[in-house]
């Protein structure tokens, strides 16, 4: 999912508190039935997201994406006074990302 769709999925929301907890859904969700998107993945996962100057890390860009809504959430007063939208983007896509992991198959011994 790149940012522009992540964006325009989250620009459809009332409030950035709901574009969100869409992005969460979404980061968690989406493509499971689609084997384009689980194959990358997978190569992510087993062989790491190595960026370059022209494509940055995959987790870098969702962390952006997120980051920039939990300034918004906070900007619009839905967050607790103190909660640091950077933190907050690196626990979403890190929890995201660590369900897509413990829903993978188990492997089977060769």
């Amino acid at each position: 999912m790149t940012r522009t769709t992540i964006l325009a999925r989250a620009a459809h929301q009332n409030s950035a508190l709901e574009a969100l907890i869409e992005l969460s859904y979404a980061l968690v969700d989406h493509g499971h039935d689609d084997p384009l998107i689980c194959a990358a993945f997978r190569l992510v996962l087993d062989l790491g997201d190595h960026p370059t100057p022209a494509r940055p890390a995959l987790f870098a860009t969702w962390t952006a994406c997120c980051r920039d809504l939990a300034a918004r959430v906070a900007a619009e007063g839905d967050f607790r006074p103190g909660t640091d939208p950077g933190t907050l983007a690196a626990a979403v896509v890190a929890t995201a990302f660590g369900s897509r992991v413990l829903r993978r198959e188990p492997r089977r011994s060769r």
